[in-house]
C-alpha cells in the first residue's frame, strides 16, 4: 500500500489518526526517543544563513531551521507561517503541501499551505501524541 493510500485511508476515516511510522516516514529510527533517560528533549528552532539549497525553513525531529531575514521579519506578524510549519515537523508531521502525503479531501492545515493552525494541524499532533505518550508515563 502506498504513503498516500495509509494517508488517504488513516487520515479522512479516522480524523487524521495517522500511524506514528507514517508521520515519521524516513526519520522513524532517529524519532525513536523510547530509550532515553529521563524527560524528554526540548523543540528546537534557530535561525540560520541558509535552512537549506533553496528553503525558507526545513525541519524534522532533530530541530527546525529558519532563513534568518525570514525569521526576524515574521516575529511581529501575526502570521508566522513558515515558523509554525517547522516546528510542526518536530511532531512529526509530514509535508502537507506533498501531493503523496495529503488525500484530496484533506482540509488546510499549516503543514501544508495555510498561514494560520487549522484544526487539522491539532489532529495531526493528537495523532503523534496519542503514538508515543506510553513512553513517558503520560
Amino acid at each position: 500500500m502506498s504513503t498516500s493510500q495509509i494517508l488517504h485511508r488513516c487520515s479522512v476515516a479516522a480524523k487524521y489518526q495517522l500511524p506514528y511510522d507514517i508521520l515519521h516516514q524516513d526519520e522513524a529510527a532517529s524519532a525513536d526517543t523510547s530509550g532515553c533517560k529521563g524527560k524528554p528533549f526540548n523543540i528546537s528552532l534557530w535561525p540560520s544563513e541558509s535552512a537549506g539549497e533553496g528553503a525558507i525553513g526545513t525541519g524534522g525531529d532533530w530541530g527546525q531551521r529558519v532563513e534568518v531575514n525570514n525569521m526576524l521579519n515574521a516575529m511581529n506578524k501575526e502570521h508566522m507561517r513558515v515558523i509554525l510549519h517547522e516546528i510542526g515537523h518536530g511532531f512529526g508531521p509530514p509535508e502537507m503541501y506533498v501531493a503523496e502525503n495529503k488525500p484530496a479531501d484533506c482540509p488546510a492545515s499549516v503543514m501544508g499551505w495555510s498561514m494560520t493552525l487549522t484544526d487539522a494541524d491539532g489532529w495531526l499532533l493528537r495523532s503523534v501524541l496519542e503514538n508515543i505518550k506510553s513512553r513517558y508515563n503520560l
